[in-house]
């Protein structure tokens, strides 16, 4: 079930506005006691990006001239995905192939990731 969309005051939006930038969608949606797809809902709607946001020039992949360009391109292709929000790409690898591949990634941007403990689903590598 979806959230209801919640509608801000002038001043709440001007909050926003300054605060997201310098803190980001979970400290500003706890501030407002609202859900984190409420308030990144909102963040769409206003158009409003966080500098660290923009971390990888996408331009590269789409005139492709190195090969970690290629690579990752490869790796999303097999074993990654889009997100249906359109904001986020996730590729899943187990941990220990991620510590040889961080390079290859941080080669063409600044990439998060987190390990998940897959421990609780049986006999799993852990996975990013």
């Amino acid at each position: 079930m979806r959230n209801c969309p919640k509608f801000y005051s002038e001043k709440e939006i001007s909050w926003i506005k300054t605060n997201y930038p310098l803190y980001g969608s979970n400290y500003c949606a706890n501030f407002l006691n609202v859900t984190l797809e409420q308030i990144r809902n909102k963040i769409k709607n206003l158009k409003i990006n966080k500098k660290e946001d923009i971390k990888i020039e996408l331009e590269q992949f789409k005139t492709i001239k190195t090969k970690e360009v290629a690579y990752i391109l490869g790796l999303i292709w097999a074993d990654g995905h889009i997100n249906i929000d359109k904001r986020h790409i996730s590729i899943s690898i187990i941990d220990d192939d991620m510590k040889q591949l961080k390079n290859i990634f941080m080669s063409t941007g600044k990439w998060n990731y987190k390990i998940i403990d897959m421990s609780k689903y049986g006999n799993y590598k852990n996975k990013v």
